[in-house]
C-alpha cells in the first residue's frame, strides 16, 4: 500500500516540530519524527494494525489510530490502496479537538 501524509497532518507535525524547538528540544522533534516515519512503514504492511478511532467514528470515514510515543496519536485511514495519515494528534487535548 502507499502512505500519503495530508497537508493538515504535515501541518501539525510542523507545528509540534517548531514546538521543541522552540523550547530548545530538537532532539524529541527528530525523534518524533523519525517515529512517525516508523509508524508508516509499519502500517504500509499492516494497514489494519491500528485500532479503530472511536472519536472519529461518525464521519464515517473508518478512522484508526497508532500511539506514538505515548503523547501522540497518529490518526489515519485507508482508502483503496493508500493509507492516508490524517492528523498527528496530541493525546495532552481533549479527544473532542480531534475533529477540528
Amino acid at each position: 500500500m502507499n502512505v500519503k501524509i495530508t497537508k493538515p497532518a504535515r501541518e501539525r507535525f510542523n507545528e509540534i516540530d517548531a514546538y521543541y524547538a522552540a523550547k530548545g528540544n530538537n532532539k524529541k522533534g527528530r525523534e518524533l519524527r523519525y517515529k512517525v516515519v516508523q509508524k508508516a512503514r509499519l502500517l504500509r504492511d499492516n494497514p489494519h494494525l491500528g485500532k479503530k478511532e472511536e472519536y472519529l467514528k461518525d464521519l464515517g470515514l473508518a478512522h484508526r489510530s497508532l500511539v506514538i510515543d505515548r503523547m501522540y496519536k497518529l490518526i489515519y485511514r485507508i482508502h483503496k490502496s493508500t493509507i492516508y495519515i490524517t492528523d498527528i494528534f496530541d493525546t495532552r487535548q481533549d479527544p473532542s479537538q480531534m475533529r477540528s
